[in-house]
C-alpha cells in the first residue's frame, strides 16, 4: 500500500475523531475546522496517489457529511453541555401554575383568600399589600386602590392575589 493512501486513512480517522470531540465539547468551531482541514489534507493526499481515488474520498465525503451532522445533532442534546441548554420534554418545572402540583407558596398564597389588610402602596393595577402579617404583591379589580386603603383578596389565580377595597 502506497504512504499516501495509509497517510489519507490516517487524517480521515483523525478528522472523524475531531468532529466527534466538536460535538460534546463546545471550542467554538475551532474543533471543527481542524477536522475539516485534516479531512482536505486527506483529500490531497488520495489525489496524489491517484486522481479517481481523490474524486472518491471528495464524493464519500460529500455524501457522508449530511448523515454525520444528523448523527451529530441526534447525539447533541445528550451530551452535558447540550444538557445544560436544552431543556428537555422529560425535565417539567415544579411552578404554581402546574395544575396537579402546589408550591409552598401557592399554599401560603391559598391561605391568603378571604384575608383582610392594607394597600401599602399604590395599586395600579398592582402594588404591594400587607396581608397576614406579609408584604404581598397584589392585583386590585375594579380601578386604583391608593396606598393606605383597606383591601381584601378576592381571588387568587395562579401567581395573582386579586384584591377589592373594603367600603
Amino acid at each position: 500500500m502506497d504512504t499516501n493512501v495509509i497517510w489519507a486513512l490516517l487524517l480521515f480517522a483523525i478528522a472523524l475523531v475531531l468532529f466527534f470531540l466538536e460535538v460534546f465539547i463546545p471550542s467554538g468551531g475551532v474543533i471543527g475546522f481542524v477536522a475539516a482541514a485534516t479531512a482536505l489534507a486527506a483529500i490531497v493526499f488520495l489525489f496524489n496517489f491517484s486522481r479517481t481515488a481523490g474524486l472518491i474520498a471528495i464524493l464519500l465525503a460529500m455524501v457522508s457529511l449530511p448523515f454525520l451532522l444528523g448523527l451529530a445533532l441526534k447525539l447533541w442534546p445528550n451530551t452535558p453541555i447540550g444538557r445544560l441548554l436544552t431543556l428537555s420534554a422529560t425535565q417539567k418545572r415544579l411552578t404554581s401554575d402546574d395544575p396537579g402540583r402546589t408550591t409552598e407558596a401557592q399554599t401560603d398564597r391559598n391561605r391568603l383568600l378571604h384575608a383582610r389588610g392594607e394597600a401599602v402602596t399604590d395599586l395600579r393595577p398592582v402594588g404591594c399589600c400587607r396581608l397576614a402579617g406579609k408584604r404581598v404583591e397584589c392585583l386590585a379589580i375594579g380601578g386604583m386602590i391608593e396606598a393606605g386603603s383597606q383591601v381584601e383578596v378576592v381571588a387568587i389565580s395562579g401567581r395573582d392575589v386579586k384584591v377589592k377595597r373594603l367600603t
